[in-house]
């Protein structure tokens, strides 16, 4: 290998090979000993061995340095290849097990995190719960007391059409009125001037049948409305109109109300 220098020194990594001018200058004192000594040689050619000799032992320093400077770069690869390898492995090892770790953790956190939202999810859902269950009961309440008006409102209108069509209506009030009183001698029954007439026509059949009474008195009454029926006995007096009827009918109702 043939290669043009112009320093007396190649560095090759920590190492130099350097050829030193004091051997240059003995080596040429040497030459220029044999030189005298051959004289008589030919001058051209003895310089042409000395260079030649020159190349040949530079070519085996370059040669040299290059194997050092091969045998370097080749154990630098290698310790190079092997310092990757074993840094790979090591960071491999080292991502693998963050990776565990971290999966582990993001687990925990995973599970922790979702135990959180489950609990706000049930809180929240308890709260709407308990919330929708007030409605309710407050909805029930209001339909409730609401569908007890509308049958209160619907009996009314039941009553007076029943008071306005029949007028077997007022007998039946005053049979109730006297099985509701003790044994008496005389009664006097008030009805409304709507229904003076029936009643006073039924008069005789009702003292026929009804063993609590002798004698029975009828009287108009303008201040009552029709369905109306008062009896006045010895002992006191007994309301049995369809008002009254009906206004117990509404005391269950609200009775029953008040105890929900």
């Amino acid at each position: 290998m043939s290669k043009i220098f112009k320093s007396s020194r190649i560095v090759l990594d920590d190492k130099a090979f350097v050829l030193s001018s004091t051997h240059e200058q003995k080596e040429l004192n040497h030459k220029a000993e044999e030189l005298a000594v051959v004289e008589h040689f030919d001058a051209q050619a003895a310089a042409n061995q000395l260079i030649e000799d020159a190349r040949l032992e530079a070519n085996e320093i370059l040669e040299e340095a290059d194997r050092h400077y091969e045998e370097r770069m080749t154990a630098a690869q290698a310790s190079g290849d092997a310092i990757i390898s074993d840094a790979y492995d090591q960071a491999k090892g080292i991502m693998e097990q963050a990776k565990a770790d971290g999966y582990q953790d993001g687990f925990n956190r995973g599970v922790e995190d979702s135990q959180e939202i489950a609990k706000q999810i049930v809180d929240e859902a308890l709260s709407i719960k308990s919330e929708w269950n007030e409605i309710r009961k407050k909805v029930h309440k209001e339909a409730e007391s609401e569908m007890i008006t509308l049958v209160i409102e619907a009996l009314e209108k039941v009553f007076d059409y029943k008071v306005e069509t029949d007028q077997s209506i007022i007998e039946t009030l005053i049979r109730q009125g006297i099985e509701r009183i003790s044994k008496s001698h005389t009664i006097t029954i008030r009805v409304s001037n709507e229904d003076y007439n029936h009643a006073l026509s039924i008069r005789p059949m009702i003292l026929a049948t009804s063993d609590k009474i002798e004698e029975m008195e009828l009287k108009r009454d303008p201040s009552l409305p029709s369905g109306s029926c008062l009896i006045d006995t010895d002992s006191g007096s007994i309301d049995s109109s369809l008002s009254i009827q009906l206004d117990q009918i509404k005391k269950i109702f609200e009775d029953l109300l008040k105890g929900e």
